[in-house]
Protein backbone atom coordinates (compact mmCIF):
# COMPACT_ATOMS: atom_id res chain seq x y z
CA UNK A 1 0.00 0.00 0.00
CA UNK A 2 2.89 2.37 0.73
CA UNK A 3 4.25 1.78 -2.77
CA UNK A 4 0.83 2.55 -4.24
CA UNK A 5 0.33 5.77 -2.23
CA UNK A 6 3.80 7.14 -2.93
CA UNK A 7 3.42 6.08 -6.55
CA UNK A 8 0.20 8.01 -7.07
CA UNK A 9 1.76 11.12 -5.46
CA UNK A 10 4.66 10.93 -7.89
CA UNK A 11 2.35 10.30 -10.86
CA UNK A 12 0.35 13.43 -10.00
CA UNK A 13 3.59 15.41 -9.80
CA UNK A 14 4.77 14.05 -13.17
CA UNK A 15 1.50 15.16 -14.78
CA UNK A 16 1.66 18.65 -13.26
CA UNK A 17 5.33 19.03 -14.13
CA UNK A 18 4.62 18.09 -17.74
CA UNK A 19 1.79 20.62 -18.04
CA UNK A 20 4.14 23.31 -16.77
CA UNK A 21 7.00 22.37 -19.08
CA UNK A 22 4.81 22.19 -22.18
CA UNK A 23 4.29 25.94 -21.85
CA UNK A 24 7.65 26.31 -23.60
CA UNK A 25 5.71 25.85 -26.85
CA UNK A 26 3.59 28.91 -25.96
CA UNK A 27 6.63 31.17 -25.79
CA UNK A 28 9.07 32.62 -23.23
CA UNK A 29 6.50 34.74 -21.40
CA UNK A 30 4.37 31.72 -20.53
CA UNK A 31 7.00 29.40 -19.11
CA UNK A 32 9.05 32.19 -17.51
CA UNK A 33 5.90 33.50 -15.82
CA UNK A 34 5.02 29.98 -14.65
CA UNK A 35 8.53 29.57 -13.22
CA UNK A 36 8.32 32.96 -11.49
CA UNK A 37 5.03 31.98 -9.84
CA UNK A 38 6.73 28.89 -8.43
CA UNK A 39 9.68 30.90 -7.11
CA UNK A 40 7.27 33.36 -5.52
CA UNK A 41 6.18 30.50 -3.24
CA UNK A 42 9.50 30.94 -1.44
CA UNK A 43 10.18 28.39 1.33
CA UNK A 44 6.97 26.51 0.46
CA UNK A 45 8.49 25.51 -2.89
CA UNK A 46 11.48 23.93 -1.16
CA UNK A 47 9.20 22.12 1.30
CA UNK A 48 7.35 20.62 -1.68
CA UNK A 49 10.65 19.63 -3.31
CA UNK A 50 11.90 17.97 -0.12
CA UNK A 51 8.56 16.16 0.30
CA UNK A 52 8.71 14.84 -3.27
CA UNK A 53 12.33 13.74 -2.87
CA UNK A 54 11.47 11.88 0.34
CA UNK A 55 8.51 10.31 -1.44
CA UNK A 56 10.83 9.01 -4.17
CA UNK A 57 13.24 7.58 -1.59
CA UNK A 58 10.46 5.87 0.38
CA UNK A 59 8.93 4.52 -2.84
CA UNK A 60 12.22 2.98 -3.99
CA UNK A 61 13.15 1.70 -0.52
CA UNK A 62 9.84 -0.10 0.04
CA UNK A 63 9.93 -1.51 -3.51
CA UNK A 64 13.40 -2.96 -2.89
CA UNK A 65 12.26 -4.40 0.44
CA UNK A 66 9.32 -6.13 -1.25
CA UNK A 67 11.61 -7.53 -3.94
CA UNK A 68 13.98 -8.92 -1.28
CA UNK A 69 11.08 -10.46 0.65
CA UNK A 70 9.72 -12.09 -2.52
CA UNK A 71 13.11 -13.55 -3.36
CA UNK A 72 13.77 -14.78 0.18
CA UNK A 73 10.38 -16.52 0.18
CA UNK A 74 11.88 -18.92 -2.39
CA UNK A 75 15.65 -19.14 -1.87
CA UNK A 76 16.03 -21.81 -4.59
CA UNK A 77 15.89 -20.45 -8.12
CA UNK A 78 13.46 -21.94 -10.61
CA UNK A 79 15.02 -24.58 -12.88
CA UNK A 80 12.83 -23.53 -15.79
CA UNK A 81 11.44 -20.05 -15.30
CA UNK A 82 8.28 -19.34 -17.26
CA UNK A 83 6.83 -15.83 -17.41
CA UNK A 84 3.10 -16.12 -17.97
CA UNK A 85 1.75 -12.62 -17.32
CA UNK A 86 4.85 -10.77 -16.18
CA UNK A 87 6.01 -8.15 -18.66
CA UNK A 88 9.53 -6.78 -19.10
CA UNK A 89 8.54 -3.64 -17.17
CA UNK A 90 7.13 -5.60 -14.22
CA UNK A 91 10.18 -7.88 -14.00
CA UNK A 92 12.62 -4.97 -13.90
CA UNK A 93 10.77 -2.45 -11.73
CA UNK A 94 13.62 -2.16 -9.20
CA UNK A 95 16.33 -1.65 -11.84
CA UNK A 96 14.31 0.87 -13.84
CA UNK A 97 13.40 2.67 -10.61
CA UNK A 98 17.05 3.06 -9.59
CA UNK A 99 18.00 4.37 -13.04
CA UNK A 100 15.09 6.81 -12.91
CA UNK A 101 16.38 7.98 -9.51
CA UNK A 102 19.78 8.71 -11.09
CA UNK A 103 17.94 10.58 -13.86
CA UNK A 104 16.05 12.67 -11.29
CA UNK A 105 19.28 13.57 -9.47
CA UNK A 106 20.87 14.72 -12.73
CA UNK A 107 17.73 16.64 -13.66
CA UNK A 108 17.86 18.52 -10.34
CA UNK A 109 21.56 19.28 -10.82
CA UNK A 110 20.90 20.40 -14.40
CA UNK A 111 17.87 22.67 -14.18
CA UNK A 112 17.25 23.30 -10.46
CA UNK A 113 20.73 23.75 -8.95
CA UNK A 114 22.18 24.56 -12.42
CA UNK A 115 25.70 23.22 -11.81
CA UNK A 116 26.14 21.09 -14.94
CA UNK A 117 26.19 23.85 -17.56
CA UNK A 118 28.29 26.98 -16.99
CA UNK A 119 26.33 28.86 -19.67
CA UNK A 120 23.36 29.10 -17.31
CA UNK A 121 25.34 31.66 -15.31
CA UNK A 122 25.35 33.93 -18.36
CA UNK A 123 21.57 34.04 -18.66
CA UNK A 124 19.96 37.46 -18.56
CA UNK A 125 16.53 38.24 -17.20
CA UNK A 126 13.73 38.29 -19.75
CA UNK A 127 12.05 41.62 -20.68
CA UNK A 128 9.69 41.24 -17.69
CA UNK A 129 12.58 40.76 -15.27
CA UNK A 130 11.96 37.02 -14.77
CA UNK A 131 14.65 34.38 -14.80
CA UNK A 132 14.81 33.10 -18.39
CA UNK A 133 13.80 29.44 -17.95
CA UNK A 134 12.85 29.31 -21.63
CA UNK A 135 16.40 30.11 -22.75
CA UNK A 136 17.84 27.77 -20.10
CA UNK A 137 15.82 24.84 -21.45
CA UNK A 138 16.69 25.64 -25.06
CA UNK A 139 20.44 25.81 -24.41
CA UNK A 140 20.27 22.83 -22.07
CA UNK A 141 18.65 20.54 -24.64
CA UNK A 142 20.75 21.69 -27.61
CA UNK A 143 23.32 19.09 -26.52
CA UNK A 144 22.69 15.74 -28.21
CA UNK A 145 24.30 13.96 -25.26
CA UNK A 146 22.08 15.65 -22.68
CA UNK A 147 18.92 15.20 -24.75
CA UNK A 148 19.81 11.55 -25.41
CA UNK A 149 20.21 10.90 -21.68
CA UNK A 150 16.88 12.61 -20.99
CA UNK A 151 15.13 10.49 -23.61
CA UNK A 152 16.64 7.33 -22.09
CA UNK A 153 15.51 8.35 -18.62
CA UNK A 154 12.03 9.19 -19.89
CA UNK A 155 11.84 5.86 -21.72
CA UNK A 156 12.64 3.95 -18.50
CA UNK A 157 10.19 6.14 -16.58
CA UNK A 158 7.47 5.24 -19.10
CA UNK A 159 8.30 1.54 -18.69
CA UNK A 160 8.11 1.94 -14.94
CA UNK A 161 4.78 3.77 -15.10
CA UNK A 162 3.27 1.37 -17.64
CA UNK A 163 3.30 -1.31 -14.96
CA UNK A 164 3.07 0.85 -11.84
CA UNK A 165 -0.06 2.75 -12.84
CA UNK A 166 -2.06 -0.44 -13.41
CA UNK A 167 -0.61 -2.12 -10.30
CA UNK A 168 -1.86 0.80 -8.22
CA UNK A 169 -5.48 -0.17 -8.88
CA UNK A 170 -4.74 -3.81 -8.08
CA UNK A 171 -3.29 -2.70 -4.74
CA UNK A 172 -6.65 -1.11 -4.01
CA UNK A 173 -8.36 -4.45 -4.61
CA UNK A 174 -9.59 -3.72 -8.13
CA UNK A 175 -8.48 -7.10 -9.45
CA UNK A 176 -11.13 -8.41 -11.81
CA UNK A 177 -10.71 -10.67 -14.85
CA UNK A 178 -12.40 -8.13 -17.10
CA UNK A 179 -11.16 -4.97 -15.42
CA UNK A 180 -7.48 -5.89 -14.94
CA UNK A 181 -6.60 -6.16 -18.68
CA UNK A 182 -8.28 -2.81 -19.33
CA UNK A 183 -6.36 -1.19 -16.50
CA UNK A 184 -3.13 -2.64 -17.89
CA UNK A 185 -3.83 -1.20 -21.35
CA UNK A 186 -4.87 2.13 -19.85
CA UNK A 187 -1.66 2.22 -17.80
CA UNK A 188 0.47 1.66 -20.88
CA UNK A 189 -1.36 4.33 -22.90
CA UNK A 190 -1.03 6.79 -20.02
CA UNK A 191 2.68 6.08 -19.58
CA UNK A 192 3.54 6.49 -23.25
CA UNK A 193 1.48 9.66 -23.55
CA UNK A 194 3.60 11.11 -20.76
CA UNK A 195 6.72 9.96 -22.59
CA UNK A 196 5.54 11.62 -25.81
CA UNK A 197 4.79 14.87 -23.98
CA UNK A 198 8.13 15.08 -22.20
CA UNK A 199 10.16 13.85 -25.19
CA UNK A 200 8.57 16.44 -27.48
CA UNK A 201 10.53 19.23 -25.74
CA UNK A 202 14.14 18.10 -26.37
CA UNK A 203 13.19 16.74 -29.79
CA UNK A 204 11.63 20.07 -30.83
CA UNK A 205 14.71 21.95 -29.63
CA UNK A 206 17.11 19.64 -31.47
CA UNK A 207 15.04 20.04 -34.64
CA UNK A 208 15.15 23.83 -34.34
CA UNK A 209 11.40 24.18 -33.82
CA UNK A 210 12.03 25.96 -30.51
CA UNK A 211 14.79 28.56 -30.75
CA UNK A 212 16.44 31.00 -28.30
CA UNK A 213 14.49 34.22 -27.85
CA UNK A 214 17.68 36.09 -26.91
CA UNK A 215 21.40 35.41 -26.79
CA UNK A 216 23.65 34.79 -23.82
CA UNK A 217 25.67 37.76 -22.62
CA UNK A 218 28.97 36.22 -23.71
CA UNK A 219 27.62 35.36 -27.16
CA UNK A 220 25.91 38.68 -27.72
CA UNK A 221 29.19 40.60 -27.84
CA UNK A 222 32.54 39.31 -26.50
CA UNK A 223 33.97 42.86 -26.41
CA UNK A 224 31.33 45.60 -25.94
CA UNK A 225 33.96 48.36 -26.15
CA UNK A 226 34.69 47.52 -29.80
CA UNK A 227 31.06 47.99 -30.75
CA UNK A 228 30.89 51.27 -28.85
CA UNK A 229 34.02 52.66 -30.58
CA UNK A 230 32.74 51.61 -34.01
CA UNK A 231 29.44 53.27 -33.27
CA UNK A 232 31.09 56.55 -32.25
CA UNK A 233 33.89 56.66 -34.85
CA UNK A 234 32.18 57.45 -38.14
CA UNK A 235 35.56 58.40 -39.69
CA UNK A 236 37.00 54.89 -39.39
CA UNK A 237 39.15 54.38 -42.51
CA UNK A 238 38.17 50.71 -42.83
CA UNK A 239 34.49 51.45 -42.51
CA UNK A 240 32.31 51.00 -45.57
CA UNK A 241 31.01 54.35 -46.97
CA UNK A 242 27.34 53.63 -46.24
CA UNK A 243 24.71 56.04 -47.50
CA UNK A 244 22.58 57.87 -44.96
CA UNK A 245 19.84 55.23 -44.83
CA UNK A 246 22.29 52.36 -44.31
CA UNK A 247 24.29 54.30 -41.71
CA UNK A 248 21.11 55.15 -39.85
CA UNK A 249 19.96 51.53 -39.80
CA UNK A 250 23.39 50.32 -38.67
CA UNK A 251 23.57 52.99 -36.00
CA UNK A 252 20.11 52.11 -34.70
CA UNK A 253 21.04 48.42 -34.44
CA UNK A 254 24.35 49.12 -32.68
CA UNK A 255 22.84 51.72 -30.36
CA UNK A 256 20.01 49.42 -29.32
CA UNK A 257 22.46 46.60 -28.47
CA UNK A 258 24.69 49.01 -26.51
CA UNK A 259 21.87 50.65 -24.55
CA UNK A 260 20.34 47.27 -23.62
CA UNK A 261 23.54 46.37 -21.79
CA UNK A 262 23.51 49.51 -19.65
CA UNK A 263 22.11 49.27 -16.10
CA UNK A 264 18.56 50.63 -16.02
CA UNK A 265 19.11 53.86 -14.13
CA UNK A 266 17.74 57.35 -14.72
CA UNK A 267 21.21 58.73 -15.40
CA UNK A 268 22.01 56.10 -18.01
CA UNK A 269 18.64 56.64 -19.68
CA UNK A 270 19.30 60.38 -20.05
CA UNK A 271 22.87 59.78 -21.27
CA UNK A 272 21.56 57.32 -23.87
CA UNK A 273 19.06 59.87 -25.16
CA UNK A 274 21.78 62.53 -25.50
CA UNK A 275 24.05 60.02 -27.24
CA UNK A 276 21.35 59.16 -29.80
CA UNK A 277 20.48 62.82 -30.51
CA UNK A 278 24.16 63.82 -30.93
CA UNK A 279 25.01 60.98 -33.29
CA UNK A 280 21.81 61.51 -35.29
CA UNK A 281 22.74 65.17 -35.90
CA UNK A 282 26.28 64.10 -36.85
CA UNK A 283 24.96 61.66 -39.46
CA UNK A 284 22.77 64.31 -41.08
CA UNK A 285 25.59 66.89 -41.13
CA UNK A 286 27.81 64.38 -42.95
CA UNK A 287 25.25 64.12 -45.75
Amino acid sequence: MIVAITGIILILFVIGHLLGNLQIFLGPDWINGYSQHLRDLGPLLWLVRIFLLLTVIVHIYVTIQLAIENRSARPDRYIDRQYVKATFASRHMVVSGLIVLAFIIYHLAHFTVRVTDRRFGLLKADPLGHYDVYLMMVYGFQSYLVSGFYLLGLFLLALHLSHGSSSFFQSLGLNDKKLTPRLAVGGRIFAWLLFAGYASIPVAILLGLVKPAQQLRAEENPNPNIEYRNCMNADNEKAKPYDLQERTALFAKQSRAFVKRLPRTVGNAEDAKQFVRAYWRKLHRRK
